[in-house]
């Protein structure tokens, strides 16, 4: 297990301090966060990656689910 700073992890992703916190904050990111006693926040590596591949294959997977979209006046009327 490799515990690392929220700004080390941001960094790794090439996101910022901010986004992180945010997904910390809203919950998307559970598995990977340990507080500490002091309430510093520190994160398990190899989980934050589990939990973001995790997300990324929902999104995948919602995405083929919807079909493709068209986006909106993109249909021409009286095309030949």
């Amino acid at each position: 297990m490799l515990l690392i700073k929220p700004s080390e992890a941001a960094k790794r992703l090439g996101i910022s301090k901010r986004t992180l916190y945010n997904w910390i904050s809203s919950g998307r990111l559970q598995a990977s966060v340990i507080r500490t006693p002091t309430g510093r926040i520190l994160l398990d590596w190899e989980a934050l990656l589990d939990e973001l591949r995790q997300w990324h294959e929902f999104w995948q997977l919602r995405k083929r689910r919807e079909g493709p979209s068209t986006p909106s006046g993109s249909e021409e009327a009286g095309a030949p």
